[in-house]
């Protein structure tokens, strides 16, 4: 019983000794299939033992034969664990390499997958220069890691495309070959490039080259050509072929350039105007192009060299303080003049065209017609039909000399440059017309809106056919209202009048105050506007509790050109209360009287009688002789009745005038 009891012992303790190492395993495996997976995602991870599972082996009561077969299990799954992770590492670090060393790089191969050079043509030239099999499709990393030069030869290519993918190559030459003109841009993109040369090739514009910034030696030289300019005779440019003319404006993007050469093509601006932006140039070749000043050039300090020959330069006076004027190549310039309308026999006189001019220039004058030099001038006298030749110019858009030019030619030549040339030949082109015949006169009239003459007329006179040209006059006052449509003209067999119309100009405003005696404004202000010379009236106002008290001299004039002001000047009314009259007393009616006294009458006078004994005066006896006595009237001495009458008739005429009031 107890032997049986042993092995149900033993059984139970390998029973449970199995059970965690059967764990254990599957969770190896689970490691080593989760560390393979992360391996092939590129995770860098360590390989680690979990936690649980140590502590499981730990309190497993393994017997020695199972711990030594379960550690070389954990062993053999810790070392294939590792080089899955060296390998990982490795591959990760050779595929960073390339990242770093290509702008991106391919993994190698025959690139046959992804061709990145679709034309045959080139794909065959960059093999030969990578040392490959014509067939060959480089990659990525192929075409980053070639370096020096690229020649590209008298071929056609239907596209530049894979240009881009060279980012080692520093200089590439295109010569002769044929290519869409857009794929420029392929080659702005080879960002090492400090070397580009386009000759005699199909491009007709320089649109794509705009990024490239690291050039030191630019040419881009004869192309666009269909075929070569010749001629012959009179014609003049006979070297010049020229097709195209090109934009280059983004050459100074190219801050470091040094070496520029630009040569049988035209450019968009003859002044070349882009060269001041190109300090550091020292090697400047433009030649038979349309260059016609030399400006742009002054300022490059560094120009040791310069070829401009076969332009159309008449004037090298910009470069006269530059350390290269006395080396500059300038021969076989075409300097042609304005035109000119002569009438057959007269002269026809121009200033020297060439600068800098002095006794160094030597002009070659033409014998017909007589061709002098006066001063600072050059004569041509009797200018006949016969005298001018018909010149060929070059047409560089059709690539032959067919600009015709009649005129007359002279050759010049400065000798003042010690190590240099500047010559070439004069054109002036000249149109000989029949002689001239007397025109009718043109007569200028100045007048203001209603035709009133404002200014004295002014003639013109010329020849049947020539040109005139009128122009207004200034007139105080007034403006140009309209320019007449004949303005200029022809002379004719016929009179003409021209008329210039003006009309006032406005006047500054006259302003009307309203003040009291002590400049206040009592009423709002008036302002008057009209044109200059208008005449303008003003009236006083009305106001309230003022009387005006002075009219001013200005209250009438005209507008002019300066402000004006009327003022009107019043002050307060005083004001007086006024006596309520007192109403008159009704008069007393006068009565009759109760007893009214008739007047009167006189009674008869009584006649003096002679005395009866005169008394004699007295004698001599001593009787003293009574003297007469008269006694005059004294004031108020009336009779009674006369009083009365007065009375009544004051009382009467009193009543009369209360009478009259009432």
């Amino acid at each position: 019983m107890k032997k049986i009891f042993k092995l149900l012992v033993i059984i139970c303790v390998v029973i449970v000794s199995a059970v965690p190492f059967s764990t254990f395993a599957k969770e190896t495996d689970a490691t080593d299939i989760e560390q393979e997976t992360t391996a092939l995602k590129g995770d860098n991870l360590e390989t680690t033992t979990p936690d649980n599972q140590t502590e499981i082996k730990d309190e497993s009561p393994l017997t020695e034969d199972k711990a030594a077969e379960n550690k070389a299990k954990e062993t053999t799954s810790k070392t294939e664990s590792s080089t899955k992770e060296t390998n990982f590492q490795t591959s990760s670090e050779t595929e960073s390499d390339e990242k770093e060393t290509s702008e991106p790089i391919l993994m190698a191969g025959d690139g046959s997958e992804t061709n990145l050079i679709p034309d045959a043509n080139l794909r065959a030239t960059i093999n030969t220069k990578l040392g490959k099999p014509a067939d060959y499709f480089p990659t990525e990393a192929d075409l980053g890691n070639l370096g020096g030069s690229l020649d590209l030869r008298n071929t056609t290519y239907t596209t530049l495309d894979g240009l881009q993918y060279l980012k080692k190559v520093i200089a590439l030459q295109a010569v002769g070959i044929t290519a869409p003109d857009g794929d420029l841009s392929y080659i702005a993109q080879m960002s090492s490039l400090v070397y580009l040369q386009i000759n005699t090739s199909s491009f007709k514009r320089t649109a794509g080259l705009e990024g490239l910034t690291s050039l030191s030696n630019f040419q881009w030289t004869n192309n666009g050509q269909a075929d070569s300019g010749s001629g012959s005779g009179n014609e003049m440019g006979d070297s010049f072929d020229p097709r195209t003319a090109y934009d280059f404006s983004f050459v100074p993007n190219n801050t470091a350039l040094k070496y520029l050469e630009i040569e049988g093509v035209y450019s968009v601006d003859p002044k070349y105007s882009f060269l001041s932006d190109l300090p550091n140039l020292e090697h400047l070749n433009i030649t038979i192009s349309n260059m016609n000043d030399v400006s742009s050039l002054a300022k490059l300090d560094k120009l040791t060299y310069l070829n401009v020959n076969s332009n159309y330069i008449s004037d090298i006076s910009p470069l006269k303080n530059h350390s290269i004027y006395n080396n500059i190549s300038a021969s076989n310039q075409v300097v042609v003049l304005p035109g000119k309308d002569v009438y057959a026999g007269d002269s026809l006189t121009i200033d020297k065209p060439i600068k800098p001019d002095s006794s160094a220039m030597e002009y070659t004058l033409p014998a017909n017609p007589v061709t002098t030099i006066a001063g600072d001038t050059i004569v041509m006298s009797n200018v006949i039909n016969d005298c001018i030749v018909n010149y060929r110019l070059y047409n560089y858009e059709t690539g032959e000399n067919d600009i015709s030019t009649p005129g007359v030619m002279m050759d010049f030549k400065s000798t003042e440059l010690t190590a240099g040339e500047f010559s070439g030949q004069i054109i002036q082109p000249i149109n000989v017309k029949a002689p001239a015949v007397d025109a009718a006169p043109v007569t200028v009239k100045y007048v203001d809106e209603s035709g009133t003459k404002l200014a004295d007329d002014t003639v013109l006179n010329g020849k049947v056919d020539e040109t005139y040209t009128t122009t207004a006059k200034t007139i105080e006052n007034y403006q140009l209202k309209e320019t007449p449509a004949n303005q200029t003209g022809t002379f004719t067999s016929e009179p003409q009048t021209v008329t210039y119309v003006y009309t006032l100009n406005d006047g500054a405003p006259v302003t009307v105050n309203y003040l009291d005696e002590n400049g206040q404004n009592i009423a709002p202000s008036d302002t008057l506007i009209g044109k200059i010379g208008i005449a303008y009236q003003t009236s006083k106002k009305t106001i309230d509790g003022y009387k005006l008290t002075k009219t001013p001299t200005n209250a009438s004039g005209v507008f002019g050109v300066d402000a004006q002001t009327v003022t009107y000047e019043y002050e307060k009314e005083t004001n007086i209360d006024p006596i309520n009259p007192v109403d008159p007393v009704d008069p007393v009616d006068p009565t009759d009287p109760a007893n009214p006294i008739n007047p009167i009458s006189p009674a008869d006078p009584v006649k003096p009688s002679d005395p009866t004994n005169p008394l004699n005066p007295t004698s001599d006896s001593g009787v003293v002789k009574a003297t007469e006595k008269t006694n005059l009237p004294h004031t108020g001495d009336t009779t009674n009745h006369s009083m009365g009458l007065t009375l009544g008739s004051l009382f009467l005429v009193s009543g009369v005038i209360l009478l009259r009031r009432k």
